[in-house]
């Protein structure tokens, strides 16, 4: 055989491995253009859910401190975390000036004492006794009026000596002038009130026991209801006194217009709950959205990787028989 002949397979070979390795180099970068780009979407979404879930958490935390007074700072994992062990506020409840906060410090037991306290939370006896403060309010104010002899007439001061036996063992009776008769509808109205107001402290009493005197809101309750009613019912003909049933009926005043917009705090502090439930929501269904994304991110790159290994595996193969020929 010439020498050409046995030099020629030598000088073939070094271009037939360049052949056969030249695919792997296109391979090799087309693996590393894919992980490129799905290293940076990967990246971009990290970013977008980072950014949702600060913003949710940047609202859970404003909510919290606003209900508790506080300003905590919760990490995202933590406000995650929350948002799946923390259920939902029952829907027929809002927070009633101090009940829900003992509700929710120290929970109600499976007793007659625990369905009570769910009453006084109810969304209907809230109502009651909003309409009962407004009209107290209102009731206090005309009496002062009728008071001051706004309304005409000299019955204040003969009324009040009177008390509740005016018009005798009948009744208020006939042969009164309207003055008399509005101003003797306005006390027993606003005595009717005070009892209310008294059952409703003692039934907060009976519910919560001692944890009752743990809220100055229910002990200033205490002290302004039964001494209301002591006033009108035990002192209404001192002379003296007048002055000092004119200032504890503007304690009154103040301290109902007080509770009525706690309630109304409370009732919108309620609103903003269910909008972070319905933001709780749209988080987890962006959650789910980001891992279905995540997993068509990384579907391709398997793929791209997979190829890239057959790929490289097939050359050598080829290589191996080249060097054995």
């Amino acid at each position: 055989m010439p020498s050409g002949d046995l030099q020629k397979p030598l000088l073939d070979r070094p271009t037939r491995k360049m052949s056969a390795q030249s695919p792997t180099y296109s391979t090799d970068r087309d693996a590393a253009d894919a992980t490129q780009r799905a290293d940076s979407a990967r990246s971009e979404l990290q970013i977008r859910v980072d950014s949702a879930i600060s913003q949710i958490s940047l609202r859970i935390a404003a909510l919290d401190a606003l209900q508790t007074g506080t300003v905590p700072a919760p990490s995202p994992s933590q406000a995650l975390a929350e948002e799946v062990t923390e259920p939902p506020p029952p829907p027929f409840q809002i927070k009633r000036r101090f009940t829900h906060d003992l509700i929710g410090t120290y929970g109600v037991k499976n007793n007659w004492r625990g369905r009570l306290a769910l009453i006084l939370d109810s969304r209907v006896y809230i109502f009651f006794m909003l309409a009962v403060l407004g009209i107290d309010v209102i009731v206090v104010l005309l009496e002062l009026l009728a008071l001051e002899g706004v309304f005409g007439g000299e019955g204040a001061c003969a009324f009040k000596k009177e008390g509740l036996a005016h018009g005798g063992e009948k009744g208020h009776g006939e042969g009164h002038s309207t003055y008399e008769t509005i101003e003797h509808t306005l006390h027993i109205i606003g005595l009717t009130i005070l009892c209310i107001f008294n059952l409703d402290v003692l039934l907060h009493l009976v519910a919560f026991g001692w944890r009752f005197f743990y809220h100055l809101g229910y002990v200033t309750d205490l002290l302004v209801a039964p001494t209301s009613l002591a006033l009108e019912l035990y002192f209404p003909s001192a002379g003296s006194l007048i002055a000092v049933v004119r200032m504890w009926r503007i304690v009154r005043i103040v301290h109902g217009i007080a509770i009525m917009q706690d309630e109304f705090g409370k009732e919108k502090l309620h609103a903003l709950k269910e909008v972070l439930e319905e933001l709780r929501v749209e988080n987890n269904k962006l959650e789910v959205e980001n891992e279905h994304l995540r997993k068509r991110i990384s579907a391709p790159l398997l793929d791209t990787i997979h190829e890239t290994s057959n790929g490289n595996s097939q050359p050598q193969i080829g290589q191996q028989g080249a060097n054995q020929c």
